[in-house]
């Protein structure tokens, strides 16, 4: 599996992926989940909730509300047309799928039940890039995943 270098980023833009992520999750939101995804491309990372979010005051929300985040597998990735998006879920609950470009711009969503956790879903109008792919449902949290188009 052949994995894309950050570098393909332009500098400015992992400045900014860097001041996203190194943000408190709590006041950042999604965009912080989203950045750290991103981040992590280019190694392991650390990030120190705590200490984040004791400037802003939501330090004593972040134990109350940290949230479980469960695996979530797309294969193949890289990808051409067409994805399995695999992630634990409850019979018949429900599934988003969304795909956002490096921008954070939605460019992609899909909504179904899926079969034994596994939605197969058809990229062939998404153009090459990289991308986050975010699952969500009604009762479970999940971990952003990178994810590479190439047509």
């Amino acid at each position: 599996m052949k994995k894309l270098p950050l570098q393909a980023v332009l500098p400015a833009q992992f400045d900014t992926i860097s001041d996203i992520a190194h943000q408190c999750p709590l006041t950042g939101g999604r965009a912080v989940f989203i950045a750290r995804g991103l981040y992590r491309t280019n190694g392991d990372a650390y990030f120190d909730d705590d200490s984040l979010c004791m400037s802003t005051g939501a330090r004593h929300l972040l134990r109350q509300q940290a949230p479980t985040l469960e695996q979530v597998f797309v294969q193949p990735n890289p990808a051409s047309d067409q994805i399995r998006v695999s992630f634990r879920s409850g019979t018949d609950e429900s599934a988003q799928v969304q795909i956002f470009d490096l921008a954070g711009r939605l460019v992609f969503e899909a909504t179904g039940i899926p079969s034994d956790g596994v939605l197969d879903l058809n990229l062939s109008a998404v153009k090459t890039g990289m991308y986050i792919c975010q699952v969500s449902t009604a009762g479970r949290r999940y971990a952003p995943v990178k994810l590479s188009i190439f047509h």
